[in-house]
Parts: C-alpha cells; structure tokens; sequence
C-alpha cells in the first residue's frame, strides 16, 4: 500500500524507486479484504516514471529490448534459451555469481544463483507435453 501512497503523497520524484519495490505477482490484491487493483496502480505508477525519464538510461534501454523481444515470442524463446545455457555454463563450478554485470544492486549483498537447467518456458512446455493438453 505504501508503495503506491507515497509517491502520490510525495510526488514520484521524491519516491524514487519505491514503485518498483514489488513483484507484481498480484497476491496482494488475492488476500484485500477490499480488492484495491495494487498492481495496476504500481504498473501505472511505473509508466509515469518512465515516460516522464525518472528512471535510468539504462533501465529504458533495457525494458525497450525486452519489449522488442517479448512482442517476438520465437525470438524470444531463443535468445532467452542463449541466455540461461550460458549462464549455467558460466556458473556450472560454483552454482553462483558474486559479481555480475548489469546485476551489481544485486550482487553487491547478496549471490546471484546460476541457472539450473532449461528455462521456465521450456520445462513448462514439457511439462504440459507429459501430462497432456
């Protein structure tokens, strides 16, 4: 709830990455007695920053290459496929990263685990693909 008052309280400028501060998995609006949408005011609290350039150069560039990618899933599929093989081949000795490029606000407290395995939309697929339609 706080995520979303503040920055309307305070103006997004002095909130800084408060709205960001969540998940989005939508288990918050499951348990409200009330049913307030959180996660569409925080999605919508994010599109204003990011129209307004509150957020980083690199965090837009970022966010612009997965839409290109998401709008493409077999692209997608791909690239993110690259992506896990190669970061459980670079993790493969120690099962984690200490320091990773582009991840460092997480790395810098705490380790990044490698990937295990396939991706979640490939495990998905063969998943489904043995328990039928």
């Amino acid at each position: 709830m706080g995520s979303v008052l503040t920055p309307l309280m305070v103006g997004l400028e002095q909130a800084g990455d408060l709205p960001n501060a969540c998940t989005l998995n939508g288990r918050c609006q499951e348990v409200c007695p009330m049913g307030i949408g959180l996660p569409g005011m925080l999605r919508q609290l994010r599109r204003r920053q990011y129209q307004s350039r509150q957020t980083s150069r690199g965090s837009r560039a970022a966010l612009a290459a997965w839409s290109f990618l998401a709008r493409r899933p077999r692209l997608y599929r791909r690239v993110m496929g690259a992506a896990v093989a190669g970061l459980a081949w670079l993790g493969r000795r120690r099962g984690r990263f200490r320091h990773m490029l582009l991840a460092g606000g997480w790395t810098s407290v705490r380790d990044l685990p490698a990937p295990q395995g396939a991706s979640f939309q490939s495990q998905w697929r063969r998943r489904r693909g043995q328990s039928g339609p």
